[in-house]
């Protein structure tokens, strides 16, 4: 195939067998639908044998830019040179800045250069208000599998009805900054009124290290809701019944966290006992501040919270704490962090 030129956007364009596409824009608040102009196989013709739409929140300046970016799902298929076509960008949020660009195919696979980059603002929305956080529950545990619960919550805040729920776990706490990277699970039913609940059961997990799990309510404008603190599960570890081998005291979470808020113990509750433990929380001198009991846990995965308070019910103050498992064979020793 020969190489072309052909002038986009006002700027000349080195082509690669296919034409680059020029694209122009109507915007909505979840949306944004463009239309161009087909080009041909080899520059202005024959019929290119596919298009590869993407969006993105920053720049798409090169086409490594444009192989990072969202690819859209509903793409047309080429038409003949000169058509007018169009596709639609939906699922976005309401005010905000988005880069869009497209990439046409010849039949062996051959890519344009980019289209003209369209840079669009998604207009504001009358809804404002995101869905309340979403809060997981564990209802059951196996060598490969969490059964989840949570409780729908609304549309806006607490009220009406959430589009969707996406739920999503690593292996290690989940906040907003790393919920991108998180695995995302399948099968979540669709929401229903605010306090709806539900139960999933994720199979295929390696559960021979501890996990979390997150979920995120979405609305009708796609605004989704904060993260409630991410629910862990402690590993998995057979010991000869069948169960875990001993009591143990994973990684606390949020570590750090705030002066006012709690913060979560994962504990391991072994299957032949004892069922029964104390934490003592003491100050970085040996001071003691707080004890926390179990008290006939189930086997399996405990949670155990503190609210950062002293026996006599004060707010710690900022630093760091140690907390001890006491049960079994001997103390485990955890440090917590607290913030201001």
């Amino acid at each position: 195939m020969s190489h072309r030129f052909r002038h986009v956007a006002a700027s000349v364009v080195l082509l690669l067998g296919v034409a680059a596409a020029s694209a122009r824009a109507q915007i909505g608040e979840t949306s944004v639908t463009l239309k161009w102009t087909a080009p041909g196989d080899d520059s202005l013709s024959g019929t290119a044998a596919r298009y590869e739409l993407r969006w993105s929140r920053g720049p798409i300046n090169t086409l490594a830019d444009f192989t990072l970016a969202t690819p859209v799902a509903v793409v047309p298929q080429p038409q003949p040179p000169g058509s007018t076509q169009s596709a639609t960008v939906i699922g976005l949020t309401p005010r905000t800045a988005y880069w869009i660009a497209l990439v046409t195919y010849d039949e062996v696979n051959h890519g344009s250069a980019l289209s003209n980059v369209v840079q669009a603002t998604t207009l504001p929305s009358t809804d404002v208000e995101r869905p309340s956080p979403l809060r997981m529950g564990l209802q059951a545990t196996t060598p490969s599998s969490v059964t989840l619960t949570w409780t729908d919550v609304g549309d806006d805040s607490l009220a009406g009805t959430a589009t969707e729920v996406e739920i999503r776990w690593a292996t290690a706490p989940i906040d907003e900054t790393s919920w991108p990277a998180a695995t995302p699970v399948f099968g979540e039913p669709p929401p229903g009124p605010p306090g709806t609940p539900h139960q999933l059961t994720v199979n295929g997990l390696d559960r021979s290290q501890a996990l979390w799990f997150a979920g995120r309510a979405r609305d009708d404008v796609n605004y989704v809701s904060g993260i409630d603190s991410s629910l862990a599960v402690p590993r998995f570890a057979s010991g000869p019944g069948g169960g875990v081998s001993g009591w143990s005291a994973g990684a606390p979470f949020p570590n750090p966290s705030p002066v006012g808020g709690d913060v979560t113990l994962p504990l391991d509750v072994p299957a032949s006992g004892p069922f029964d433990a104390v934490v003592e929380i003491q100050n970085t001198a040996g001071e003691h501040v707080r004890t926390l009991r179990v008290s006939g846990a189930s086997p399996g995965p405990y949670a155990l919270r503190w609210d950062g308070r002293n026996d006599a019910g004060r707010d710690c103050a900022p630093g760091v704490y140690r907390a001890w498992l006491k049960a079994g064979d001997g103390p485990q020793l955890v440090r917590i962090m607290r913030t201001p």
